[in-house]
């Protein structure tokens, strides 16, 4: 094989791979409770490096689910996704650079007062 072709193959698999510096994290699926509860779903994803990051997204697994996109997410902060109609979900936060820089974690909370009343954090 010549070195151009060579070239176009490693290119055309690093492209079809993605890059190579980027991870997902998984929450266990929580439930909110039935639909009168007043309670609802949210799905966190927080920046706990030193640097931003490129492209952040958070999403619940479940039909019909759209991802939250966050562009240059700061140290410190948190891209979040929230769920007022699915009664229970897994979370998915999939983010560029290393899983050491993110924590994840999905939380019930109440929809009249924005109170937090439960976390499960990605394992």
């Amino acid at each position: 094989m010549n070195g151009s072709l060579l070239g176009a193959v490693v290119a055309a698999f690093a492209i079809a791979t993605g890059p190579a510096d980027a991870g997902e994290l998984h929450t266990s699926r929580l439930d909110r409770g039935n639909s009168s509860t007043g309670r609802g779903l949210r799905c966190y994803g927080t920046n706990v490096g030193k640097k931003p990051i490129a492209l952040m997204t958070t999403q619940f697994v479940v039909d019909g689910s759209v991802p939250n996109e966050c562009v240059d997410l700061p140290p410190g902060g948190t891209c979040r996704s929230a769920e007022d109609t699915v009664a229970a979900a897994p979370c998915k936060v999939t983010f560029s650079g290393g899983a050491k820089n993110v924590r994840a974690a999905i939380a019930v909370y109440d929809t009249a007062t924005g109170e937090t009343l439960a976390v499960e954090p990605a394992r």
